[in-house]
């Protein structure tokens, strides 16, 4: 897969338990992102078809293949302690 052009704008994708707390994460990776605050405890996973990381490169994930109308997909799993 080709790397996107030099100067070309990347969607960053952040996940946290709180504004403050966001982190990069790696989208397309099959890795997903434990999260844990007092309001809720789970886990988060990102696949962004042609997404391209920090140097550019995008990456090809196996998700896509199995699901060919699919461009994009933000998964969350947990459980809420309080509303």
């Amino acid at each position: 897969v080709p790397a996107s052009p030099p100067g070309m704008p990347r969607l960053c994708v952040l996940a946290g338990p709180s504004l403050s707390e966001l982190t990069p994460i790696t989208a397309n990776s099959d890795q997903v992102v434990e999260i844990r605050s007092d309001a809720f405890e789970g886990r988060v996973a990102a696949y962004i078809e042609g997404f391209a990381d920090a140097s550019g490169k995008v990456s090809d994930s196996a998700y896509f293949k199995k699901r060919p109308s699919v461009t994009w997909s933000i998964q969350v799993q947990g459980e809420w302690s309080r509303f």
